[in-house]
């Protein structure tokens, strides 16, 4: 059974991890580097794809019920979101030893209050509206901060 808030998610995950890398690359010039800043770029990207280990279901017997999935785990979700939205900030501060400029962290609050209500609120209708603001936000939010490094 397909359901519209774990696909969109999924899929967005899926541009989160690319966005990841293509910002990551943008580390390349860095040249005061040492294990906290190392840990901290690795931990953003473990709890990315924890995110994506929770958002779809095994699909090893052929069947696979999005809904009835993403209920059980819309909580830890959610969680592993805003923990990823902590260390992106947390990251910038140890790395480059200041704050993420004001309209990325306005991205970072606005997707920490959707997944505040997405932990709040299971309605599916909201649960749907939740993933295609996310989604919206997100790809503004690239075209906006990370369309050139």
């Amino acid at each position: 059974r397909l359901e519209p808030a774990p696909l969109i998610w999924s899929v967005l995950l899926l541009l989160a991890a690319a966005q990841g890398w293509w910002a990551s690359f943008g580390l390349r010039e860095h040249v005061d580097w040492n294990f906290i800043s190392f840990a901290m770029v690795l931990l953003q990207m473990i709890l990315l794809y924890m995110s994506t280990a929770v958002i779809l279901p095994d699909a090893r017997d052929g069947r696979v019920d999005l809904a009835s999935h993403f209920d059980p785990h819309r909580v830890v979700f959610f969680g592993f979101l805003i923990a990823v939205l902590v260390v992106s900030i947390a990251k910038d501060l140890v790395i480059n030893g200041e704050w993420p400029t004001l309209p990325n962290l306005l991205f970072h609050a606005s997707l920490g209050v959707i997944a505040i209500v997405g932990i709040v609120f299971p309605s599916r209708s909201i649960q749907t509206a939740l993933a295609v603001i996310g989604a919206s936000g997100f790809v503004i939010y690239i075209g906006m901060l990370f369309a050139r490094l």
